[in-house]
């Protein structure tokens, strides 16, 4: 029996492939949780159980909550350098009255299954390049897809930065392929942060740094492209997620430089980059109109990954909330395997900010929305609108670096709502869901239980959220964290 075949019988047995190193309760933190993880190892896919659980799902929750994160495919010699690096691993949680069942499968993009003919990992990452990396033609030769899911039209797409989705069954999480949104078009990047417009149908873009450019893609609420265009950046800086406004598109660009000069024989993207911290971040205002650069503003430098509500006001001024961190540490440093510090910074973690783009200047006002140290915000609905005041983020733990607590801020008068799941939590995006039946909103979510080394998924009522949960079902073992999610309701 050759390694592949002796490590395919191992696919069911995923409990034996979780077991994580005893952590105390009071004693886990971030860089605990990552060493017990980097060595974590899944199959290609695991097949659906039904989870125990407490409690009764509401009666109109019924749908599919997916998740998207990187992992590490079992039997694998090699590891992973930085979270970011793993390939896309799709969690379903599929939810009915009955409760809930749990599968899991790997996003077969063709890094993937040329990794899986070479029986370990060998095309470059997002900060790795092996010595044995080939040349790559295209992005999608090293495409992840691991940064998140999304449902646009009757299209479920596992969603990476820098290339095409790639469409999955929302049945058997099998990949049916890439997707393309038009002639032309194909093998350019489409972001893992897809918005809503307000007025119906989808906005998103990619980057080209190489070329120093944004494809802006306006797309029909069938997922069918309706206008694209390609407008040029102030630099490359790393984008990863914008804003959509009743008037504009909201570009905010950090002065994390990609450089082409900065690249050698195994220089891999992460490290192409340079923090020019004495420059400025430059905010672009496209007008949906036109798809041309309306306004231009500078900030002082600042890193960003998500954003949360957005709009423009009566007097013309254009407010963006943003989780805002002073320096972009929190990838180049935190989130590597090898390069997570017991030594705690202030600019690791993140703080709810709203820049106030104004009318007739580049001026931009920040203010601080609240003190709590926060991350992967969510609004109802996912729209940002004007008279939404509330913001779904995950807590950050600032003596653990751990997501421990689950909080809703009111972005008008700072006023937060908090559950904390415990010192030894640690969470993935939260997401509001509306009821079917009642439009109530309700929270769900995903944790990991560091002590009892299970993986919780839980509803939490939106107005209550201190009562606790109103669900809980236990997976009786850890999942890597996921990144980005959404949900489906059934029909």
């Amino acid at each position: 029996m050759d390694r592949r075949q002796f490590l395919a019988t191992q696919a069911g047995v995923i409990s034996s492939l979780a077991i994580f190193p005893a952590i105390s309760a009071q004693s886990a933190d971030f860089a605990d949780m990552f060493e017990a993880m980097r060595g974590r190892q899944l199959p290609g896919q695991i097949d659906e159980i039904r989870l125990s659980s407490k409690g009764a799902v509401p009666a109109g929750l019924s749908g599919d909550f997916f998740k998207n994160g990187p992992a590490l495919p079992q039997g694998y010699l090699r590891q992973n350098g930085h979270l970011f690096d793993g390939d896309g691993f799709i969690q379903r949680f599929r939810i009915s009255p009955l409760g809930v069942n749990f599968t899991g499968r790997f996003v077969e993009t063709s890094k993937y299954k040329a990794e899986q003919e070479h029986d370990d990992l060998f095309r470059q990452s997002f900060s790795t390049v092996w010595p044995d990396s080939p040349m790559i033609r295209s992005t999608d030769e090293i495409n992840t897809g691991n940064t998140s899911i999304r449902q646009i039209g009757d299209q479920t797409m596992a969603l990476w930065e820098a290339g095409s989705p790639h469409e999955i069954d929302p049945q058997t999480l099998e990949t049916k392929g890439v997707v393309s949104f038009g002639e032309g078009l194909e093998g350019l990047p489409f972001s893992a942060h897809p918005k809503r417009d307000p007025a119906g149908g989808w906005w998103n873009f990619g980057q080209i740094v190489w070329h120093n450019k944004l494809v802006l893609y306006q797309l029909d609420d069938a997922g069918r492209q309706i206008k694209h265009a390609l407008i040029s950046t102030p630099h490359p800086g790393m984008i990863h997620d914008f804003a959509v406004t009743e008037r504009f598109l909201i570009f905010v660009i950090p002065p994390f430089i990609w450089s082409e000069e900065n690249i050698g024989p195994l220089t891999s993207f992460l490290d192409a980059h340079d923090w020019k911290k004495t420059a400025m971040t430059e905010i672009l205002v496209i007008d949906k109109n036109d798809l041309t650069i309306a306004r231009r503003y500078q900030s002082k430098a600042s890193f960003v990954f998500h954003f949360a509500n957005a709009f423009d006001d009566k007097n013309g001024y254009v407010h963006l909330d943003i989780c805002r961190y002073e320096t972009p540490r929190v990838v180049t440093n935190s989130l590597r395997w090898d390069g997570h510090s017991k030594n705690k910074h202030v600019d690791d973690t993140s703080l709810l900010t709203r820049l106030t783009l104004k009318k007739s200047s580049s001026e931009v006002d920040l203010e601080t929305l609240t003190t709590a140290a926060v991350e992967f915000p969510r609004l109802p609905d996912d729209l940002q609108t004007r008279s939404e005041h509330r913001c779904l983020t995950l807590g950050i733990d600032t003596a653990t670096s751990l997501f421990r607590s689950v909080l809703i801020v009111n972005s008008d008068t700072g006023s937060v709502q908090t559950y904390d799941m415990g010192p030894d939590s640690h969470a993935d995006e939260h997401m509001f869901v509306r009821d079917a039946d009642t439009g109530r909103l309700w929270v769900l979510g995903v944790y990991a239980d560091l002590v009892t080394k299970t993986t919780k998924f839980h509803i939490l009522d939106a107005e209550n959220k201190a009562g606790g949960p109103v669900f809980i079902a236990d997976l009786p073992y850890i999942m890597p964290s996921a990144l980005h999610g959404d949900f489906v309701p059934h029909a």
